[in-house]
């Protein structure tokens, strides 16, 4: 049924560019026949989902919708059920759904499923024009509502932006019975928020990225009443699973309205994103991408406590530009870090972007400095500290070492570097760099417990 939605989502949702329904709440799937009616009239549904979210969600979407003659009419039309086994959020997955669907017209895709689900049926119908409907069987991702799809091209993982879903329908029956990690990956993704909040307060005091206010107050005005319940997450309690998809949603939506992801990833999510990038599995399995935010959100909060309290007065300028790198020697550096070619490729196209001459450096540094004092009471609210950070995680039901996802601490330190390398976004590695410091505070952080 359609239970009244947050104050503050519901005046967001007015602001999406894309997303005009959302429906969260016990028994919400029985919106899917009023949704389709009044935003897909004359089309018929049709389906994609995976056995799993099949199962979850997607055979009682199926009925609701055959019962009311809202159904593609032949089983062969009304569903596409994608091998659940080793299916993730690959380019040849997008092109297999975008090839169902062309070939059906006048209908709608209803994508049943968590984030991998969401992301392949969003590019494949912005590839052909059209809009969906998302049913979201799990909180696992803040993908939900997103202007982008998170989508592995040639080795590479990729945010490809492309419209987000029409109406959104999260049914707390479903989801609070999903699995326990899914949920848990759910609440490592949106803690993460507070990670990249202060990434994207130091872009700011750098003059590379400004804070858009309105778009901080969506992402964040609410966040400890999001996050403020890990334990009821990992239970599955009605309150706290609402207040994280509530959370996440609203990510989505601050992505559509900025039109970008920083609002919502910084440098944590890098170090998700090398790992994608290699393939990593354990026992054969791709952790969840919130596990690997959560492992990247925990290395970058270490690295934040170092910065934040850094006294700006022991730094000697000229003695740390004395060794800048020119654009092509620091290009090679970081190509070095990696061995396959394509992750070298990947070096070579982000890195330059944010490349600066020693001139160019110095105005950066100096700017850094003069306001380190205000910026730093600025960005301490939101750090949460490495301790509390990991008691969160724990609590929720997160892994807090990066053996528990098959990473040992040796690779962990390297991703501090490779990260830096790999995304053209300007995050506190960014900054550590400027202050000649990463490498000092890496050693550091592995001279102490993780």
């Amino acid at each position: 049924m359609q239970e009244p939605l947050n104050l503050k989502l519901s005046e967001a949702l007015t602001e999406a560019n894309d997303t005009k329904s959302l429906s969260i709440g016990h028994g919400a799937i029985s919106e899917l026949p009023r949704i389709l009616r009044r935003y897909f009239r004359g089309q018929r549904a049709v389906i994609v989902a995976d056995e799993n979210t099949w199962r979850a969600a997607g055979d009682r979407v199926h009925k609701i919708l055959l019962d009311v003659g809202l159904s593609a009419h032949h089983d062969d039309h009304d569903r596409l059920i994608l091998d659940s086994e080793d299916l993730h959020a690959e380019m040849r997955h997008v092109e297999a759904v975008q090839s169902y669907l062309e070939s059906l017209t006048n209908h709608v895709a209803i994508a049943v499923g968590g984030g991998t689900i969401n992301d392949l049926v969003k590019l494949a119908v912005s590839q052909l024009g059209r809009s969906y409907v998302c049913v979201a069987t799990a909180a696992s991702v803040d993908g939900f509502g997103a202007y982008s799809a998170s989508i592995e091209v040639d080795g590479h993982k990729q945010t490809i932006y492309c419209p987000a879903p029409l109406a959104v329908v999260a049914d707390l029956d479903v989801i609070c019975r999903a699995p326990k990690a899914l949920n848990a990956a759910g609440y490592g993704d949106l803690l993460a928020k507070y990670v990249s909040g202060i990434d994207w307060i130091f872009a700011d005091a750098a003059g590379v990225e400004a804070i858009d206010e309105h778009v901080w107050g969506l992402t964040r005005d609410e966040i400890d009443l999001w996050t403020g319940k890990p334990k009821g997450v990992n239970a599955g309690d009605s309150e706290p699973i609402r207040n994280l998809f509530n959370g996440l949603i609203m990510q989505g939506i601050a992505m559509d309205v900025y039109q970008d992801t920083r609002p919502c990833s910084g440098a944590e999510h890098q170090f998700s994103h090398n790992l994608d990038m290699i393939g990593h599995r354990y026992h054969g399995e791709i952790p969840y991408h919130g596990m690997k935010v959560g492992i990247g959100s925990i290395a970058m909060t270490k690295l934040q406590e170092k910065m934040l309290a850094f006294d700006p007065s022991e730094l000697d300028i000229d003695k740390r530009l004395a060794d800048w790198m020119d654009k092509e020697t620091a290009t090679q550096r970081g190509q070095d870090l990696f061995e396959q070619p394509k992750l070298k490729e990947v070096v070579g196209k982000e890195y330059p972007k944010k490349h600066m001459n020693a001139a160019e450096a110095r105005v950066m540094i100096d700017k850094l400095i003069t306001h380190w004092p205000e910026t730093v009471l600025r960005a301490k609210p939101w750090h949460l500290g490495s301790a509390e950070y990991q008691a969160r995680l724990k609590a929720a039901g997160c892994p807090i070492h990066p053996e528990e996802i098959g990473v040992s601490l040796d690779f962990v330190k390297s991703l501090y570097f490779k990260a830096y390398h790999t995304r053209a976004r300007f995050t506190a590695l960014d900054v550590a760099v400027l202050l000649g410091k990463l490498h000092d505070w890496v050693d550091e952080i592995f001279n102490e417990p993780w």
